[in-house]
């Protein structure tokens, strides 16, 4: 069962969010709300639904998710958490999948709000049986301890919440706030990215 979305519809009164000027010698730069040093966005993937906000707990408003994720910006990104690299995150625009006869150079970028979604949309994947029979005992005593907890915090909603079972987020353990992207050793551009995290 895939748990509820709740986009924010009303955009958020406050400055725009916008790329840097920047010199020519930079090929490329993330969304200023993906990189690891924002402290204008929070998202807690451990929510069932989805709702990143600011600093002051506003929804981010819906024209700054549909900004580019990146300058340039790209039709296909792949990111991956060092805490679950069985689980990438994976983004690829292309004619097929998007049903269009039009050529790469026209196909709508990936957003930020894309991104956002799709982090998210992964993290709460129910995890299989075979999944959880990899761990071993300490590791199932951690998860099961995250997975209580998680469930427990939202009020209302606790007996939906227990019966959806572990989810992908709760291996995270404590680590289930979005801290932004950084790019992976070695690369240059931005389709390979590392997912960072941090505690609440």
């Amino acid at each position: 069962m895939v748990p509820g979305v709740s986009v924010p519809s009303t955009p958020a009164s406050g400055p725009p969010y916008s790329y840097a000027h920047y010199p020519p010698v930079i090929p490329s730069e993330l969304h200023p709300l993906l990189r690891p040093d924002s402290h204008a966005i929070h998202f807690d993937l451990a929510l069932f639904e989805f709702r990143p906000v600011d600093s002051k707990g506003t929804p981010i408003p819906v024209q700054t998710l549909a900004e580019p994720a990146t300058h340039p910006p790209t039709t296909r990104l792949v990111v991956t958490s060092d805490q679950v690299p069985r689980w990438p995150v994976v983004l690829d625009y292309h004619a097929a999948t998007l049903g269009t006869p039009h050529s790469t150079s026209m196909l709508p970028p990936i957003t930020l709000g894309d991104v956002l979604y799709a982090i998210h949309q992964t993290m709460q994947a129910q995890i299989t049986h075979r999944e959880w029979a990899e761990l071993n005992e300490k590791e199932e005593i951690a998860v099961a301890k995250a997975y209580t907890k998680r469930y427990k915090l939202v009020a209302g909603h606790e007996a939906r919440l227990a019966a959806e079972g572990v989810k992908r987020v709760d291996y995270l353990l404590r680590k289930v706030m979005f801290a932004g992207l950084t790019r992976r050793n070695g690369d240059q551009g931005y389709e390979n990215l590392r997912l960072l995290v941090k505690s609440r």
